[in-house]
């Protein structure tokens, strides 16, 4: 079917005379790029995971934590949350797990505020995911909005190298209460998070370098 000297392709470019250049599913190439360019997430997801099936594991905590157990229900069917769920619905998880956070108490301050870093992070991710599902959009326009995402890591990058966070308001909101360890440290999680937008912006060059070929 696929071969590049005998099969469907193979007789389809002869016929129109012209090479044919492959691709893969921009949306899955997409979710590769943020599962391999945020490997720091898998060990902070599992803790999150953790702690979640011990809360949804426990019928008297099920009203207090209700949105964050709803997000969960939702995403992954009534079942537990494990670590193999699907990369870019993690998001929203995190989400719904840091607005509990008056009820949820942590005393690692060090990987709160990595999950802070990684929460707004998702939250990126999941608005670029969005724009690029639904019916009827081109290629060009899917990676256009890749290239633009792109753009807008590497505004990240320099947002964290100038210590703003503009762009990380759950991160600047929990630094503001984090401990006098926590921010001794603090230009040791500016490095690290630079070094997670690198690999991020990596991860999109490498898997989308196909498309710019036919720029």
């Amino acid at each position: 079917m696929v071969g590049k000297k005998v099969g469907f392709l193979k007789l389809f470019t002869e016929a129109i005379g012209h090479p044919i250049v492959p691709f893969r599913c921009i949306i899955h190439q997409e979710a590769l790029c943020a599962k391999a360019g945020l490997t720091d997430l898998n060990y902070l997801m599992s803790v999150v995971t953790k702690i979640v099936n011990l809360i949804a594991a426990r019928p008297l905590h099920k009203r207090e934590f209700l949105a964050l157990l709803l997000e969960v229900d939702s995403t992954y069917s009534g079942l537990l949350m494990y670590n193999n769920v699907r990369w870019l619905s993690r998001g929203k998880v995190l989400e719904r797990f840091v607005e509990c956070f008056e009820e949820i108490k942590l005393n690692d301050d060090k990987w709160v505020n990595t999950l802070m870093f990684f929460t707004d992070l998702s939250v990126h991710i999941n608005e670029l995911n969005l724009k690029l599902q639904g019916f009827g959009k081109s290629i060009d326009v899917m990676f256009g909005y890749i290239k633009a995402f792109e753009s807008k890591v590497k505004i990240f990058k320099r947002d964290v190298e100038t210590k703003t966070y503009k762009y990380f308001p759950r991160v600047t909101k929990y630094f503001e209460k984090a401990s006098a360890a926590v921010q001794n440290e603090m230009e040791l999680m500016h490095m690290k998070y630079q070094h997670v937008l690198d690999s991020l912006l990596d991860q999109f060059s490498d898997r989308f370098s196909q498309f710019r070929s036919l720029e």
